[in-house]
């Protein structure tokens, strides 16, 4: 051992021993010993009071001295993020924007996004105090996410390494993010993922991509259901594509039936049950939002309210095409019949939605797409839509 690290190891421990009979000490859980003396020193050396359950994380109400404490926690990690190939976005104010080193990787392939934006368009807006952007070391755009505490691992972590598994990824329903691995960080699990947009701006141009969007959703809803996960989120925001694009542009020719991969990702609301459950009888009252309807008033099933969840988010993209495709307009209010109870099973709607996709000609499905939008009944034309 070198006099220096001798030098080192003997201060670090002298200042450690000086806190802990002052009384503030915490000390910090990682896997390496070595790690746990420097960052436990670095912790009690400066002062800061590091988060020590999720509840710390999270500022719905968006307190600003709570806002601040929760990005200088994230600050804070940025070495420990360094020393695991991750080079945290840098932020101003409350937009998250890559470093100007690494730079981005040309060459981006799947699970990794496909790049048509400049580095100053990859804005992230923290939304989530929980998820921050991040570049590997190959230049390679992911998204890191707080998940769960170690101690007790959430539906949230336990629904990510499940679809993650080698059996999961093999089902080309599995239409989730997938996951890179995960970090721990004291009683904290980081998940990290490739950075995807959002799969509902780019331009549809032919009624064929819109169609293939919906199958896909489709697939995967039922893909979750079939295993006993009920997502509770699907709305716009969380189905992403694999594309980093500028936002606002509608970038147009990005959906190549080759190239391009849908995704559902953020599982905060989700839930998971024993495969002996039988799902029709489960009912749950978590706070469940609607994008585009009124949230459930009381009791009530969190696998049909993810049929009329999507088919909400779904509709408002798609059913502007009902000149063309007239039976997807009678689809969309059977799969948002406001009875629960009639309201088709994921199953169900999926083998539906493939009768009226198998039955389309090539004329139809080649059809231009002229509308961006439906809302309440209307069509939003895209040259429209900027004036929205």
């Amino acid at each position: 051992m070198s006099v220096w690290l001798v030098f080192t190891l003997c201060g670090v421990l002298s200042l450690l021993a000086a806190m802990h009979l002052q009384q503030k000490f915490r000390t910090l859980k990682l896997d390496s010993s070595w790690e746990r003396l420097i960052w436990t020193w670095r912790l009690n050396r400066s002062g800061y009071s590091f988060p020590q359950v999720m509840d710390d994380w999270i500022n719905e109400e968006f307190e600003p001295s709570k806002q601040e404490a929760i990005m200088n926690t994230w600050d804070f990690l940025r070495p420990f993020f360094t020393t695991r190939g991750y080079t945290l976005y840098k932020r101003r104010n409350l937009v998250l924007t890559p470093e100007t080193f690494p730079k981005p990787t040309a060459l981006q392939s799947y699970p990794y996004a496909r790049r048509v934006a400049s580095d100053s368009a990859l804005t992230i807006h923290m939304i989530s105090t929980r998820v921050w952007g991040a570049r590997d070391k190959s230049g390679r755009d992911v998204i890191i996410k707080l998940v769960s505490e170690a101690s007790t691992p959430s539906d949230e972590l336990k629904a990510l390494r499940f679809l993650n598994n080698k059996e999961m990824r093999s089902d080309p329903r599995n239409h989730t993010i997938p996951m890179l691995e995960l970090l721990k960080f004291d009683n904290f699990i980081f998940a990290v993922m490739p950075k995807w947009d959002y799969a509902v701006v780019p331009d549809f141009s032919m009624v064929s991509e819109l169609m293939e969007f919906a199958k896909a959703m489709l697939e995967v809803l039922e893909f979750l259901h079939e295993h006993h996960i009920a997502h509770g989120d699907l709305i716009s925001q969380n189905i992403g594509m694999n594309v980093l694009y500028t936002r606002h542009d509608f970038p147009k020719g990005l959906r190549n039936p080759g190239e391009v991969r849908y995704a559902v990702y953020d599982f905060d609301n989700t839930l998971l049950f024993p495969s002996n459950v039988e799902k029709e009888n489960i009912q749950v009252t978590r706070s469940i939002v609607f994008e585009f309807g009124p949230n459930p008033s009381g009791p009530y099933n969190p696998f049909k309210a993810d049929v009329l969840q999507l088919g909400m988010t779904l509709q408002t993209r798609i059913r502007h095409i009902e000149d063309t495709v007239p039976e997807i307009g009678p689809f969309f209010d059977y799969m948002l019949d406001s009875d629960e109870a009639k309201r088709p099973t994921a199953r169900d709607a999926h083998m539906r939605f493939l009768e009226i996709y198998r039955g389309l000609s090539s004329a139809q499905l080649e059809a231009e797409v002229t509308y961006h939008l439906w809302k309440n009944g209307k069509r939003i034309r895209k040259r429209n839509l900027l004036a929205t």
